[in-house]
């Protein structure tokens, strides 16, 4: 596994390009394959523009991260999920006029320390190509993982994506690559 690779980073942001790249569903997959391990895992909705994680996860929107960033108790605003017991959710919370601004503030810093008894930490990020949240986000984790469309990324894109990431100090430690066109090689064993 990629993290293993990585020396166990215990912070870990989900990066995308594009919008509707699969980062949402890698972040959740995750923190799922690393909960059953009876590991304690946090999932972090940090996409305030378009928060996807309750939903999918059936738990409620708030409280979450903004209103924990804004003094509310991040006790209170972790949810269980049924399936995984060793999974807590922090979904997004409610709508904030700013979320760069709100995430890339000292608080965002002290919610990853103040869950330090938790083995991993998984952050969804809103798309890096879109809007800055996620560069100050990415830049507060250990490690950093970048999740590329095939189909509707272009190479420059996410050259650049990935540049700004590692300027805004990101460890980018691995890339998941979704979308990809399935070759049926089955001719190169009928040979």
């Amino acid at each position: 596994m990629v993290l293993e690779a990585a020396g166990r980073p215990r912070t870990v942001a989900v990066v995308s390009n594009t919008q509707d790249a699969g980062k949402s569903f890698i972040s959740i997959n995750l923190a799922q394959s690393a909960s059953a391990l009876d590991d304690k895992v946090v999932l972090i909705d940090a996409d305030l523009r378009r928060p996807t994680i309750h939903e999918r996860l059936n738990v409620p929107r708030t409280p979450g991260l903004t209103s924990v960033l804004l003094g509310s108790d991040l006790s209170e605003a972790l949810r269980k999920v049924a399936e995984s017991p060793f999974l807590r959710v922090l979904s997004s919370g409610p709508p904030v006029e700013d979320p760069s601004a709100i995430l890339g503030a000292r608080a965002f810093r002290v919610v990853l320390d103040t869950l330090r008894a938790v083995r991993l930490v998984v952050v969804d990020t809103p798309p890096s190509g879109l809007f800055s949240d996620a560069l100050a986000v990415a830049s507060q984790c250990d490690a950093t993982i970048f999740v590329l469309d095939l189909k509707n990324s272009k190479q420059q894109q996410v050259r650049q994506a990935l540049e700004e990431l590692q300027r805004a100090g990101a460890n980018v430690v691995g890339v998941v690559v979704n979308r990809t066109e399935v070759v049926n090689r089955s001719a190169y064993y009928e040979a």
